[in-house]
């Protein structure tokens, strides 16, 4: 064991024993002019732990380990370094006790401590990386406490501590030691420092829940559903907490209105996908608009696909064999409101999309990559702006199809979350999904409602889509262009959400199919459809005028599906 050793404590003055600094980080940027100032400029006596003691050693400075003060190595291969009580009583001292005890160091047992320099185990960075993230092992061992009671314990000491939890802060600390004024003086920025402290734990252990709660949410989605931890998935439970922490990655210029002001953040100040090519940086309502459309190009990850979404709503959808094929049936859906809009591509931009979209005024483009020549005619625009998003490849499902959370502020203290379990509506669909009229629809009709779902899960309720498809061969054949053709959303009727729908369409409703995102509390929808000669109609089912309303298709003899699952976007 070693000896506790004050031997080496210069004789105390009118302003109290040499001051003493804890040094113990992960990170060590800065780390040695920032000693190296503490010691020269400020007669500092330096204390580290581990590694930290060998970089400062190896660059010359006078410092010492902090085993000559707990008196004992670290154990554990590490685990256990500074969790000692001379450690902590040096940190917690207050200033009464300290000049109560007369400086007599020896009788208190302990070193006062006044600067406590600590940064964390990566955590956070190896949850961000999926590699990492899933040797369970490996994620333990960057779970820092150590580091985490050493911060706490000197930001709850602020009135005495000097508390550094980042590099960043090393120039501000050693610019207000300089200033040679009182302690007491420097009581703000030393609270503001705690303040720092306490924000970077509360983000520490925000990263570890969030690795935990997306652990065991994997492990139980491949548990027997009879299992005690799958019967607490997202499925069947919300959790009783949600745990957040957002940091600022992006000042907008302001938000939904000029008199709003806004900011972009992210879980940890996790870095942007998105990487803005050309134009102005994104606004608040291109972010909301980007989202929307990104959201509904998600429907489909193994085709070709384009998007054309204004305010948040999707006012043309398709898919087709290529980029410029598919933009251009969903532009035709409704060439008015794509006047300032947002248009999303699964696939990379090349030239001849480009032209077209050239002739457009558009707010913002959004795809994985443009071509070179596809960058060339956009940028010429100086307005718009181009953004490329990574979309993933193989068996990997673009984001928005994950499982997982939303969440919706209501008010400064009311909020609202639901599950987002796609596996979970897809098995519903496959369970509940049934035809319900004489009239049996087509391959090639089944293939038009299947896409029109997926668009209308992110039309605003009422949700009414029409869609249509061409076959590249005979009509039954497989299209291999789908398309909508009528939009509306957002509307306190669905009788007019289908009217509008349906108008919209015009003579191109002829033959198509329809799609509601909420059951027909009524025939007259259905009256409309067969006067715009729809084939098709799919929705959920489940209202008490459903036998009348079957009746009446098949009086039209216009085939229907009951999905069995609602799809309201409010």
């Amino acid at each position: 064991m070693l000896a506790l050793d004050f031997s080496t404590l210069p004789p105390l003055n009118g302003n109290g024993q040499q001051p003493v600094a804890l040094l113990s980080v992960y990170n060590k940027t800065g780390l040695i002019p920032f000693a190296q100032r503490l010691v020269e400029e400020h007669g500092y006596r330096l204390l580290a732990t581990g590694g930290t003691y060998k970089v400062l050693k190896a660059a010359g400075l006078v410092v010492e380990e902090l085993s000559t003060l707990t008196g004992f190595e670290a154990l554990l291969k590490g685990r256990v370094k500074s969790l000692h009580p001379r450690v902590f009583a040096g940190i917690l001292a207050p200033t009464p006790f300290l000049e109560a005890a007369e400086h007599n160091v020896e009788a208190m047992g302990f070193l006062p401590i006044s600067l406590v320099c600590v940064n964390l185990y990566p955590f956070e960075a190896a949850a961000n990386d999926e590699a990492q993230a899933n040797d369970a092992d490996a994620m333990a061992e960057l779970i820092d406490i150590g580091g985490v009671s050493l911060l706490r314990a000197a930001a709850k000491n602020y009135n005495r501590v000097w508390v550094a939890s980042c590099p960043s802060q090393y120039e501000d600390i050693l610019a207000q030691l300089d200033a040679n004024t009182p302690t007491q003086h420097h009581l703000g920025q030393r609270q503001a420092l705690a303040l720092k402290a306490f924000k970077r734990c509360s983000e520490y252990d925000t990263a570890i829940t969030r690795w935990f709660e997306s652990r065991m949410s994997e492990e139980a989605s491949g548990l027997d559903a009879t299992s005690p931890l799958a019967l607490q998935s997202p499925v069947d439970t919300m959790p009783e907490t949600l745990t957040l922490k957002l940091k600022q990655v992006e000042t907008l210029r302001y938000g939904e209105n000029p008199h709003q002001p806004a900011a972009l953040y992210t879980p940890h100040g996790q870095a942007l996908q998105e990487v803005l090519l050309h134009g102005k940086p994104l606004s608040f309502n291109n972010w909301m608009d980007l989202e929307a459309a990104w959201a509904s190009l998600c429907e489909f990850p193994n085709e070709t696909a384009a998007v054309i979404v204004k305010h948040a709503q999707p006012c043309g959808v398709a898919v087709a064999p290529t980029p410029l094929e598919a933009f251009t049936q969903a532009l035709d859906c409704d060439p008015v409101s794509v006047f300032g809009g947002v248009v999303a591509f699964n696939e990379p931009v090349e030239a001849p999309v480009a032209k077209l979209l050239h002739s457009l005024f558009l707010e913002v483009i959004v795809a994985p990559a443009f071509s070179e020549e596809a960058l060339a005619i956009l940028s010429a625009k100086k307005n718009v702006r181009l953004v490329t998003r990574p979309w993933p490849t193989g068996d990997v499902l673009p984001a928005s199809r994950y499982n997982g959370h939303t969440l919706r502020q209501l008010s400064p203290h009311l909020f609202l979350a639901q599950a987002k379990h796609h596996g979970h509506t897809e098995l519903l669909l496959a369970e509940h999904m049934k035809i319900v009229t004489k009239a049996k629809p087509t391959h090639a009709q089944l293939q038009q409602m299947a896409f029109a779902w997926r668009v209308v899960k992110h039309v605003g309720s009422n949700a009414i889509v029409v869609a249509n498809g061409e076959a590249p061969c005979s009509p039954d054949a497989p299209a291999d262009t789908l398309y909508t053709v009528g939009l509306c959303g957002g509307r306190p009727s669905r009788v007019g959400a289908v009217e509008i729908a349906l108008q919209q369409a015009c003579d191109k409703a002829t033959g198509s199919v329809l799609a509601s995102d909420a059951f027909f509390p009524a025939i007259d929808s259905v009256e409309l459809a067969a006067q715009h000669n729809v084939s098709a109609i799919i929705q959920p089912g489940g209202s008490i005028k459903d036998e009348a309303v079957i009746e009446a298709c098949n009086r039209f003899g216009i085939a229907m599906v009951f999905t069995g699952v609602r799809e309201f976007k409010h």
